[in-house]
Formats: C-alpha cells, sequence, structure tokens
C-alpha cells in the first residue's frame, strides 16, 4: 500500500489582522492505494506526479489543524496521528516568518486611516506607537526563529562541525529596529498624507532582514534535520501535555488500608462536580497552542477525576528513564469481549506517538475464544506474551506494564501467576473499566436483561463467569478464585479506569470498591482479596463529554466503548500519565 498526506487551507494563508477565535484553520487528509489497483509499483511516480489520477486513492481519514496568529511567527514541531485503522503518524515542522506587508487600497479607505485607527496622525507619540506596532509583527517573527535556533543550539544535539559556520552566517543578521527614528518621525510630521507609506516602506526595509534569515535558517535545516525535528516535538508534546493537564482534577490520600471503605458516595460527587465544570464553560478559555489539533479544544474534552491513594508508609520507587538507554519497556494491550486486536490500534498508536522509545503490543491470541473459559484465555495471554518476549526483547526487556479493556482486564490478572518469571519488570498494571468483581453488581435491568439474554443465546463460559454462576457456590467461581491470585502487588501502581455514566460494566466492580448495602459480602472479600497487598492504586473516573447516539446510549454501553474509541480520552491519558510508561 502507498499512502498520500494532503494539506489544504481552508480559506488560503491570511494577511496580518487580529485573531478571530479559532485562528487559521487547516485540513489535512490521509489516503492510500493498493499499488495492484495503479499496475503496480512502476507506475508510483506517475500518480505521486499527476494529481489527476487522484481518484485511484481513498480518503480514509481526516483531520483539522488550528493555526493561532501566524503572522507573529510559527515555528513548531505538530505530530498528526492517524489512528482509527492505519495507525500512521506524520511528524511535521511548520514554520511561518513575515517578510513584508503590502496595502490592498479600498475605495473608501487610505493607507493612512487604516493605519492610523485609533490613534492621531499628527502626534508624535501615536506616530511612534504605530511604527512600534507594524515593526514589532517583525521582531516577534525573527526573535521565535531565532528561539528555536538558540535551543536546539544548546540541546547538545547540534553537530559540532556545523555550529562554527552556522552560527557565523546567523550572526551576519540582525534585526536592530527601524534604521533612523528621528529622520522617520521628521519625514511622517513634514508629508503627514504619505505618512502610510512612509512607515509601510520602513517596515519592509527592515523586513529584509528576516528574508535573509529565513534563507540562513533553511541552510541550518539542511544540516541536522532529524535532531531539529525531534527537539520541536519534544517540545510539542511537553506544551500539549500541559494543555491536557487542564481537565484531570487530582486528589491524593494516604491511607492505612486499601479495602477502608469511604462514607461518601464517589459517582454522585464525581457527577456533581463534572456538571459544575462543563456549565461553568471555563474550558473554552483555556489558551489553545499555537498549532494544535481542533479535537483538543477545551469543550468536549472528557474529565478525569483522580484519586491516588498511597498505603502509608510506602515510599515510591523512581525508576530511571529507559529513554537514554537501549532497553526494551513493554506495554501489552488486551482486548475484551468479543473484541479483536485491532479494537485497541487508536489506542496503540498514541501511546506510539507519545513514547516513541517504547515498545507497545496487542494481544491477538484469544480474537476467537472471548465466548469461553475466561481461565483458558489467560493461559493463552501469558504463552503469548512469554513467545513475544523470548522473540523480540529476551535480553533487553526492562519493564512490562499490562493494559486490558473490560474482560481484557480479567484475563490479565488470570494470567499474572503464569507470568511470575517476569515479577521483577513488572511497572504499571492498568484496566479500561474492567469489571474486576464480575456483574452481579447493580448495573440496569436493561443491561442485566442483556447479559442474561447473551448468556442464554451463545452458550458463553465466559458470561457465566462473569454473573458467577459457573459454580454452585461463590467461593468456587473463577471471579472469586481469580480474585486470590498474586500479581497485582509486583506492580509499582494499579490503574483503574472508570465511569459512572458507564452501565456495562457495574461501577463498583470497575473500580473494586465496595460500599455498604446487603449482600455484598462476597465482593467485599473479593475487593479485599484484590488489593490487599497494592502500594499504590489510582482510581481513575471519566466523564465523557457529547458521547455518540444510538443503541449504545440507550443500553448503558456508550461510555463502556468510549475508552477505546475517544481519542480525547487516549491523549490526556498518553500524555498526562507519563510516570505509568517511563
Amino acid at each position: 500500500f502507498f499512502f498520500f498526506f494532503f494539506f489544504q487551507a481552508e480559506d488560503g494563508i491570511r494577511d496580518a489582522q487580529e485573531s478571530r477565535g479559532l485562528g487559521d484553520v487547516y485540513k489535512r487528509q490521509l489516503y492510500y492505494s493498493d499499488l495492484r489497483m495503479i499496475g503496480g509499483s512502476s507506475n508510483l511516480v506517475y500518480h505521486v506526479n499527476a494529481l489527476e489520477n487522484i481518484a485511484d486513492f481513498r480518503s480514509i481519514e481526516k483531520r483539522t489543524l488550528q493555526i493561532v496568529s501566524a503572522f507573529e511567527g510559527l515555528h513548531h514541531g505538530v505530530e498528526v496521528n492517524f489512528g482509527n485503522r492505519f495507525g500512521c503518524s506524520l511528524a511535521m515542522e511548520l514554520y511561518s516568518i513575515v517578510t513584508g506587508f503590502k496595502y490592498y487600497p479600498k475605495a473608501a479607505s487610505t493607507l493612512k486611516s487604516i493605519m492610523f485607527k485609533g490613534y492621531n496622525g499628527n502626534k508624535k507619540e501615536d506616530i511612534i506607537e504605530v511604527i512600534g506596532k507594524f515593526t514589532s509583527f517583525l521582531r516577534t517573527s525573527y526573535n521565535g526563529l531565532l528561539n528555536v535556533y538558540n535551543k536546539f543550539n544548546q540541546s547538545g544535539n547540534l553537530l559540532e562541525e556545523s555550529k562554527e559556520l552556522i552560527q557565523m552566517e546567523l550572526s551576519l543578521v540582525q534585526l536592530e529596529g527601524v534604521s533612523d527614528m528621528k529622520k522617520l518621525l521628521e519625514s511622517v510630521q513634514s508629508n503627514p498624507k504619505e505618512a502610510g507609506n512612509l512607515i509601510l516602506h520602513e517596515a519592509n526595509e527592515l523586513a529584509q532582514t528576516n528574508t535573509t534569515f529565513w534563507h540562513q535558517y533553511l541552510e541550518f535545516l539542511t544540516h541536522s534535520p532529524k535532531e531539529l525535528e525531534d527537539n520541536l516535538l519534544h517540545e510539542y508534546r511537553r506544551a500539549l501535555r500541559e494543555h491536557c493537564s487542564h481537565f484531570i482534577v487530582r486528589s491524593e490520600e494516604r491511607v492505612v488500608s486499601m479495602c477502608m471503605e469511604r462514607k461518601s458516595n464517589p459517582k454522585l460527587l464525581h457527577k456533581e462536580l463534572a456538571e459544575e465544570i462543563y456549565s461553568s464553560q471555563s474550558r473554552n478559555h483555556i489558551e489553545p497552542l499555537p498549532v494544535q489539533d481542533v479535537m483538543l479544544l477545551g469543550s468536549k474534552m472528557p474529565t478525569f477525576i483522580e484519586e491516588k491513594i498511597v498505603l502509608e508508609h510506602t515510599i515510591e520507587e523512581k525508576k530511571e528513564d529507559t529513554e537514554k538507554y537501549r532497553t526494551v519497556n513493554l506495554v501489552v494491550l488486551v482486548h475484551g469481549f468479543q473484541g479483536m486486536a485491532s479494537d485497541l490500534i487508536t489506542l496503540q498508536s498514541i501511546l506510539k506517538a507519545a513514547y516513541p522509545q517504547m515498545d507497545f503490543f496487542c494481544s491477538a491470541v484469544n480474537e476467537a475464544h472471548t465466548n469461553g473459559d475466561t481461565a483458558v484465555m489467560a493461559s493463552n495471554l501469558a504463552k503469548e506474551v512469554e513467545e513475544y518476549i523470548e522473540q523480540n526483547c529476551k535480553s533487553s526487556l526492562s519493564k512490562l506494564s499490562f493494559i486490558g479493556f473490560s474482560l481484557g482486564g480479567l484475563i490479565i490478572r488470570g494470567a499474572l501467576p503464569l507470568l511470575e518469571p517476569y515479577k521483577s519488570f513488572m511497572n504499571s498494571f492498568i484496566s479500561l473499566s474492567s469489571p474486576h468483581l464480575g456483574c452481579t453488581l447493580k448495573s440496569g435491568r436493561l443491561v442485566d436483561f442483556g447479559l442474561w439474554l447473551m448468556k442464554r443465546a451463545l452458550d458463553s463460559d465466559c458470561l457465566r463467569q462473569l454473573l458467577m454462576v459457573d459454580k454452585p457456590k461463590h467461593k468456587d467461581t473463577f471471579i472469586y478464585r481469580v480474585s486470590q491470585y498474586n500479581g497485582l502487588e509486583w506492580f509499582n501502581r494499579v490503574v483503574l479506569f472508570s465511569s459512572y455514566l458507564d452501565c456495562y460494566s457495574p461501577y463498583e466492580s470497575a473500580r473494586v470498591e465496595v460500599r455498604g448495602g446487603r449482600g455484598k459480602k462476597v465482593a467485599r472479600e473479593m475487593a479485599e482479596n484484590i488489593l490487599g497487598r497494592v502500594k499504590v492504586l489510582y482510581r481513575i473516573d471519566v466523564m465523557f463529554k457529547d458521547m455518540k447516539k444510538g443503541i449504545d446510549s440507550v443500553i448503558g454501553r456508550a461510555a463502556h466503548i468510549e475508552f477505546i474509541d475517544n481519542e480525547r480520552f487516549m491523549w490526556i491519558f498518553a500524555l498526562c500519565y507519563k510516570q505509568l510508561f517511563i
């Protein structure tokens, strides 16, 4: 297959003007074609150069970028992620620099009337301010580009033999300001009708410095292009991480036992908090990045309510950043009931974009078996992980983490005793709305009926296990037995994602948190078994915004699916929880 990336300016390159909310909006699309459809790879060059044959290519995914204040200078890296099917990631460097001003006459306006709007054209202070207004664009643009060079030069990534040459070239280019302010002021005051033209001419003379600098910078780009791209992308990820952190509400507490029952109802508290956040519309005022995917703007971003719970006297282990070393930090992603490895390709792609030095592997061994015995699926997963490590990173494995969606979280826990030889490598256990206490806790009549109906229609061992009817006695069921397994205590941290909007995986079951009520003795025992030796626990409740309408929303499954469909959720998860991966 061959892929094309197309970029389209929504309204073209705009003249300098005040920001209008969204700023400049650009769309990008990913096209692909089967090379067999165009007569093989020998015809590829012809198709690349002859865009009239674009009909042979099919658009499979689109993205829209927002660019803010390009006229002030744009010198940024950005990653464009096409993750829904193919896991493609495009790294770009975007530059803009002011190289001059042009005036297009309008019937009712003169250049001076436009330039001096709101100013007194005969007043010295106002003339100086107008001159400064126009030259500030140039200076901002120039300094932005210079800062990129200086940061890169100081990072140590620039090839040593290139430094002297480039420093000499850039030292020839300096933006000092208007060459003779006194002379320009006298000219403007003595010839007020030509004030606009005089200032514009002087600004354009000054702009030639920017043009010269830009050509020198292009030369600079040829010396260490990959290193410069890495620097810009590192800065982009840092800025995007800071942006996404606005959507997380964090709290931390130390406890004597992970199984202490709280008096307050987290479901109600989190619902009220989320509604208060969304109704305040404060997120609409979060300052956007200079270049940003419009999907990640504030109003539709989910809310994370994070509760970090640390066992008393626990000292969190801070391991060295493996990015500096040639070791493998492996993360295994496991799909859910009646799922496939491809269900997690978007999450895998986003995680890989955030942590390119890490290895992410989507389990596929149980794709055809999720109606069967969960214990068998756990055994299959353990063998698959062992084989992957043996073939790919036997001598270089440094960390091993797991991410399980829905049933995948249970399968991982069932596999842990079989992976005991790797317990010293265990880093993070992360479950995305997994029913760790089964599906016997309250979900909703429609969901309960649906599970009962599927169990009857599919004759599913897995569903019987989730409903804890696979054995006559509760303590003999798979869900109870797996709660007694060793494994979670090996991890540096255990992370349980849930959503009060998710009626498919019971809220208390996903959080492993049982509150009051009769008939919950067995569930409380399982929770104590699971968390009894865990030292660092994150419970993260996610409130999704503007979920898709349809049958899934009617039966309460929409929020459940959002964990593997919602890219906004995935970007916050990937960027703001670095401690779970590195």
